[in-house]
């Protein structure tokens, strides 16, 4: 697995400092930071809210998580890392932020009244054109129901298309 992550024969990294798969300009740091834990090693977990990349053999970088384990064995001490690819992740993340960012501009921007409804009816959210068109603030709406502002004739429809849209 680590050939395929970082492009690298086993071979070609034996008896190599670890800094060769740390981005260049993250090399000094590294090596003193890897110092400091050497002096005091400690579980870390992966995911502990560090940014981190390696630099593969082609010279690409990859985001990653490490999870380091100090080990001690009759023949010494050592420490064990664990790394995880995050690419994918971290392009999932971006997309659903994206994603997110569109449906947000397009409801609050759009030029008609458009509203999130619970399935009790009270608001969750609602445009700028919405407020404008019942003539509420965003903030007196979140405090009303749809059957509180829908004509007293269309209560009915309005409950029934509520709990359809709940089974």
């Amino acid at each position: 697995q680590g050939e395929a992550l970082f492009g690298y024969p086993s071979a070609e990294l034996i008896g190599q400092p670890l800094e060769v798969l740390v981005p260049t300009a993250q090399r000094a740091i590294h090596a003193e930071k890897r110092a400091k834990f050497a002096a005091a090693p400690r579980l870390r977990p992966m995911g502990a809210g560090l940014r981190l990349s390696c630099r593969r053999r082609d010279g690409t970088e990859l985001p990653v998580e490490v999870s380091l384990s100090p080990v001690r064995t009759h023949g010494g001490s050592f420490i064990a890392a664990a790394v995880r690819d995050v690419s994918a992740q971290q392009r999932a993340q971006k997309e659903l932020h994206d994603a997110e960012e569109l449906f947000r501009l397009t409801f609050e921007e759009a030029p008609i009244g458009m509203a999130l409804v619970g399935l009790d009816g009270r608001f969750l959210r609602v445009n700028r054109s919405a407020c404008q068109l019942i003539g509420y603030t965003p903030e007196e709406m979140m405090g009303l129901t749809v059957q509180a502002i829908t004509h007293p004739d269309d209560v009915d429809m309005v409950q029934k298309a509520i709990a359809h849209s709940a089974s």
